[in-house]
């Protein structure tokens, strides 16, 4: 009995699930309706695969007159990763006109109106972003990390963002969603052992605040056709996850001024 507990204690310590669990609490908490490790089938390879969580929140908005003008939802595509080892991302500086290009292709914003930089991709404290990452264990690429956090977020991200929302309105109800902001988003236990490091490597400091990793990722689509996408990832540690949410709620007031003003 004693091999066994010990055994099991092992297995939890391993799996990663516990502060799985804790994010999924946590969102709970806070309102959020919560997809716990959806399973898909992806095309490329056959295989199913899962995202560790797909959290929502419906926020009703009002017309410019004072009317009910439905909801607008947040989606978020969450792998939760609990960083053990020291990890080192380089920084660069942002992309913004593919920034802007992603804002405007998401979200109800337009590129004649100067609000749309009120969006938090495309606001001054995210002017630089992580390009490159390594941590201290990986042998090679596609064992680090955030290699493999990166792979599942966005993979998750491209099945899951057309599908309906998982905050399903009462039976015989009509939907009133207006429009759904999706991100996705790696939540880590802290960033303790998280660096940034300088385009030329010759400086260094402990990550401190929340940041986003730019990715170019390519992909193949609806009858295997290539695709290349720009993506920004929210990287997030639990103890600032409050600080995210408002950021991204904001996204969702800003929304709610162009659906307004179309």
């Amino acid at each position: 009995m004693a091999e066994e507990m010990k055994e099991i204690e092992e297995i939890v310590g391993k799996s990663g699930n516990t502060f799985h669990y804790k994010v999924m609490t946590e969102l709970k908490s806070k309102g959020w309706t919560v997809l716990v490790s959806p399973y898909y089938n992806d095309i490329i390879s056959g295989k199913a695969r899962e995202i560790d969580l797909i959290a929502e929140k419906a926020f009703p908005f009002q017309t410019t007159v004072g009317t009910p003008g439905g909801f607008i939802k947040l989606r978020l595509f969450i792998e939760c990763k609990y960083i053990a080892q020291t990890t080192a991302f380089w920084f660069v500086d942002k992309d913004m006109a593919k920034a802007s290009d992603l804002v405007i292709a998401t979200t109800p914003c337009r590129p004649d109106n100067s609000f749309t930089n009120d969006h938090h991709y495309l606001t001054e404290d995210n002017d630089q972003v992580g390009k490159l990452f390594a941590d201290a264990k990986a042998k090679a690429a596609e064992n680090e990390l955030f290699f493999k956090a990166l792979n599942q977020v966005l993979n998750g991200t491209i099945y899951f963002r057309r599908q309906p929302s998982i905050i399903k309105p009462p039976q015989g109800r009509p939907d009133f969603t207006k429009f759904i902001l999706s991100y996705p988003v790696i939540i880590c236990n802290n960033f303790d052992s998280a660096y940034r490091v300088d385009t030329n490597g010759t400086d260094h400091k402990a990550i401190q605040a929340n940041f986003q990793f730019e990715m170019d990722y390519a992909y193949s689509g609806a009858g295997q056709t290539d695709i290349s996408d720009y993506f920004l990832v929210d990287i997030v540690s639990f103890n600032l996850l409050d600080e995210f949410i408002q950021k991204v709620e904001k996204d969702k007031d800003l929304a709610a001024f162009f659906l307004n003003n179309s």
